[in-house]
């Protein structure tokens, strides 16, 4: 990503917005994209939470989702941008400000699981952007409303790797 794209992504997330407090920023990886996520995760300094409940085999929690609560100027924000930009590593999002890593996690926990047609139980990896820039759009109010709440925005690459996405509940824009 070059350094005018990452500023434009950067300001996404952390829009200059005059007196009003920054929103909380949080990044949701999986950590089985790619084999350097989770050390990275492991060493970043920012508080961060395994979205899988328990005490995990390491083979699990080397491939589980993580909730990370961002910092802009951090070393691993940046880190983070510069080595999974267009490689699908995972989500952003935004909520309000003060809104705690431990609430983002419960929330981010109940979207786990969805039933399927005939009433099963599945797993969702909706914090890969492949597949929530496609489910996104085809969320009716409902899902949409318990999605966001208490999200602001979700924000992801697109499908080149050249776009940001930012979703709230008024729908998508390109950058």
């Amino acid at each position: 990503m070059d350094k005018e794209y990452k500023n434009q992504f950067l300001q996404v997330l952390w829009p200059s917005s005059g007196d009003m407090k920054p929103d909380s920023v949080y990044s949701v990886l999986d950590a089985g994209a790619d084999p350097s996520i989770l050390p990275m995760i492991q060493q970043c300094g920012l508080f961060f939470e395994c979205l899988f409940a328990g005490n995990l085999p390491q083979e699990l929690a080397a491939a589980a989702p993580y909730v990370v609560k961002l910092k802009k100027d951090a070393d691993f924000t940046h880190q983070l941008i510069d080595a999974g930009w267009s490689k699908n590593w995972g989500i952003f999002l935004t909520a309000p400000p003060g809104t705690g890593i431990k609430d983002i996690r419960k929330h981010l926990r109940k979207c786990l699981l969805v039933r399927g047609p005939e009433d099963q139980k599945l797993f969702f990896r909706y914090y890969d952007p492949r597949i929530m820039r496609t489910y996104l759009p085809t969320c009716d109010q409902k899902d949409r409303d318990f999605l966001f709440d208490p999200i602001i925005k979700f924000v992801m690459e697109g499908s080149s790797g050249n776009e940001i996405l930012e979703f709230s509940t008024d729908g998508c824009v390109s950058y």
